[in-house]
């Protein structure tokens, strides 16, 4: 699991990285006439074979086992719902501001960088492929380290520490200068890191292999959708109404109190078996 969630960095670093290397050697207009099909073309690409690797995929062995014993749930989702919903509504609140600081630290940032602040879009690519290096890296460290420690500790910490960050953060990245810039989603990046494992094995630990997939898909795809998709309207629209650049800090900030919150009352699942998973 721990090393699952080193996608959550290494799939937009390569994207910001192919981004950054077709700005270096296209032109402005080359760039706009053929660089963006270049990446769409590679992205359609990358999803073909995602889902032949996902055809491919054998069911895990917990799961053929409850098959094999006539345990599948005929409406999993019904079932999760109807006994389990207290813990999908801390899955959901996992993802809110996780997805909303994601969000805003990179798809809003982004645009935000290059509309507001002016920056060259060479060095907004390069400076979210520095903070997506560090989600990278530290993400399967803080989850293999969630295993020995729990898996509480770490995400409460990250939630008080990218609570007390947003702010800061986007005040570095509003300077202009490309070093603020890089430190500052350096940092958004390690901070991230440090729930970004434990919180992944939280959820799957927290459902019994029965409902546990159905319970995870809501969870984690209406709170993407939800909280994630919107994030980059819903900044640009502070930004509109309060003419304050800062304010997508505070809805940053508000969505990760809700997780903090989710992340209080979650259990503590280190050294769960999720093949006797007891609610």
């Amino acid at each position: 699991m721990p090393l699952a969630q080193t996608a959550q960095g290494t799939g937009p670093l390569l994207a910001n990285g192919l981004i950054a290397l077709l700005l270096v050697l296209l032109t402005p207009t080359q760039y706009a006439l053929i660089g963006w099909r270049i990446l769409f073309g590679i992205g359609a690409l990358i999803a073909v074979i995602g889902v032949i690797i996902r055809l491919k995929i054998a069911e895990s062995p917990i799961f053929s086992n409850i098959k094999n014993k006539g345990e599948i749930t005929r409406i999993p989702i019904a079932e999760a719902f109807s006994k389990y919903w207290k813990r999908i509504l801390i899955g959901l609140g996992f993802i809110v501001g996780g997805t909303t600081i994601t969000y805003a630290t990179g798809v809003f940032a982004s645009s935000y960088l290059q509309t507001f602040i002016h920056v060259p879009p060479l060095q907004v690519s390069l400076a979210l492929v520095i903070g997506y290096t560090a989600i990278a890296i530290f993400s399967p460290i803080f989850g293999m380290l969630s295993d020995k420690i729990g898996r509480k500790p770490f995400m409460i910490t990250s939630a008080v520490l990218l609570i007390a960050f947003v702010y800061p953060y986007f005040i570095l990245i509003s300077t202009g200068q490309f070093s603020l810039i890089a430190l500052a989603q350096f940092i958004i990046g390690l901070i991230g890191s440090i729930y970004n494992g434990p919180y992944a094995a939280t959820m799957s630990e927290m459902f019994p292999t029965r409902v546990r997939y159905s319970a995870l898909s809501f969870d984690y795809h209406v709170g993407v959708a939800v909280f994630g998709g919107t994030t980059p309207f819903i900044a640009t629209y502070l930004i509109y109404v309060t003419h304050y650049q800062l304010s997508p800090a505070l809805y940053g900030i508000a969505g990760m109190v809700v997780t903090l919150i989710a992340y209080v009352l979650a259990p503590e699942t280190k050294g769960t078996n999720l093949d006797k998973v007891v609610i």
